[in-house]
């Protein structure tokens, strides 16, 4: 049992994982910190329209930026596949 374990930890895919995972938690608390900023910014009567387009920016790049890099890795991941199956 142990040894699957660590033999599994070996392999490229683990880091993969461990990868995305921290990805898509820096895309998701990106997300909540820009909208948080926006109402923080309402808030305070302060000017929205900078936090908006920050924010909008923002969200869009690093979820972008997440979901390229997840298919790079997926890709990644089945063309690895492909060759073993040779």
């Amino acid at each position: 049992m142990f040894n699957k374990i660590t033999g599994f930890m070996k392999k490229p895919i683990f880091i993969q994982i461990i990868l995305l995972s921290f990805l898509w938690m820096l895309a998701t608390g990106m997300t909540v910190l820009l909208i948080n900023l926006v109402s923080v910014s309402g808030e305070v009567d302060d000017h929205q329209t900078a936090s908006i387009a920050i924010s909008i920016v923002g969200i869009i790049v690093f979820w972008i930026l997440a979901g390229i890099l997840t298919y790079v890795l997926t890709g990644l991941f089945r063309g690895r596949n492909k060759e073993a199956e040779k």
